[in-house]
């Protein structure tokens, strides 16, 4: 269970960070609770068990969102802290609370989706899912939900997560043979896999996975359109 509280004075916003949380629940299949609170003081009023992760509003009335953080970090300096704000400066003081990022209102529920879901995994919640890679005398472990797609070019297959990529010395057939537990990894061409859970939308004879636009193959087309539609109906 992630335990998430949502600390925003604006009705409006807070209900919107909410619904973009159950976007982020339900796509990545998470067991997730969110409370909501109108401002800090209600929050520090609050009974209920440790949360996880604090989505904190910065401009509030009374106590503010980085006084609130600093007061967080006396007795939790575990709890990750990411501020919501209209104006990014202000949340470049984040690492003096050691802030894991900051969302920037309006939220947009494809820019949150991609910042949440590397978020969690920074604090270890796809642990279980994860892949080592090597690449000559470097080895990584990436979790497998992070990945957005996977390329081929000669002999390097290379994994493509929204912040970095990963290159490794091998072939596609071995790539797709060694994700087969992971059954929303899927093949869009005989030169791309990409991540069920990270789709978009299929356009044309393109596939758009996290913002990126990613070749399909006529011949895979249709299953991939029809996986797709069991994805988001029943899960995979």
């Amino acid at each position: 269970m992630i335990r998430i509280a949502i600390v925003e004075d604006s009705p409006e916003d807070s209900a919107r960070i909410e619904e973009c949380l159950a976007y982020v629940r339900e796509k990545d299949q998470l067991d997730m609770s969110v409370k909501r609170f109108a401002d800090a003081d209600h929050f520090f009023f609050d009974t209920a068990p440790d949360y996880d992760l604090i989505l904190l509003d910065i401009l509030m009335p009374g106590m503010n969102g980085m006084d609130a953080a600093k007061r967080i970090r006396v007795y939790n300096r575990m709890v990750g802290i990411v501020f919501v704000t209209t104006m990014s400066q202000l949340a470049i003081k984040g690492y003096e609370v050691d802030a894991l990022d900051f969302i920037v209102k309006p939220v947009n529920v494809n820019d949150f989706y991609l910042k949440m879901h590397h978020i969690l995994a920074r604090l270890h919640f796809f642990e279980k899912d994860q892949v080592i890679l090597k690449n000559g005398e470097k080895v990584v472990s990436i979790a497998v939900n992070s990945i957005l797609y996977i390329d081929v070019s000669g002999h390097y297959v290379t994994y493509h997560t929204s912040s970095e990529s990963f290159e490794q010395y091998t072939t596609l057939k071995e790539t797709e043979k060694m994700m087969e537990p992971y059954t929303y990894i899927v093949r869009a061409s005989r030169y791309y896999l990409v991540n069920l859970n990270h789709v978009d939308e299929i356009r044309g004879d393109e596939v758009i996975v996290g913002g990126f636009h990613v070749p399909v193959s006529r011949a895979e087309k249709p299953r991939l359109k029809s996986l797709l539609a069991s994805h988001f109906i029943n899960g995979i």
